[in-house]
């Protein structure tokens, strides 16, 4: 993506009603290379992979952060999800190959492409509104979504919730 796309679609996320999280410009030498806006939310990719020639298959980008509005609806379904600690006085999930914040009203999740949650969960501590110069607080989630994530992640760190994969 064209730097003028990109440069435009984080002035669009900026100014929209509902956040975008991301890394900066920047992060761990990786330039953002794609901003994909959707009704679900904004997804901003983190440098290039590359597919070997002749290989089958594709391949992940190194890092993407994901701002999604929260649906309590999607919570009861949840497996295979576990609590971590705190994320500057937020809940964080490893679930879905990624480190989830939860947030009042949204989840920020941080891929990576070796699914790694410690190195995904480092990137996540650094997560700042598009627009933003750097990190500002975080808004805990409501008691009610609060009580969906520990019943689907569990409610302390190492925990897994009470939902089987």
């Amino acid at each position: 993506m064209a730097r003028a796309d990109v440069e435009r679609l984080l002035a669009s996320s900026a100014a929209s009603s509902t956040p975008a999280y991301f890394l900066g410009d920047g992060y761990a030498g990786l330039p953002i290379t794609n901003v994909l806006r959707d009704e679900g939310g904004t997804t901003i990719v983190y440098g290039t992979c590359y597919v070997a020639p002749f290989s089958e298959g594709g391949c992940a980008p190194p890092l993407q952060v994901q701002t999604r509005t929260f649906s309590p609806e999607d919570w009861p379904n949840a497996a295979d999800c576990s609590r971590l600690a705190d994320i500057r006085g937020v809940p964080a999930l490893d679930f879905g190959g990624g480190t989830v914040l939860v947030l009042d009203g949204l989840t920020i999740t941080v891929f990576d492409d070796t699914m790694d949650a410690a190195k995904s969960g480092g990137a996540a501590a650094d997560v700042r509104r598009v627009g933003q110069a750097a990190p500002g607080p975080l808004q805990r989630p409501k008691e009610a979504d609060l009580a969906l994530i520990d019943t689907a992640c569990g409610a302390q760190p190492g925990e897994h919730g009470s939902i089987e994969p």
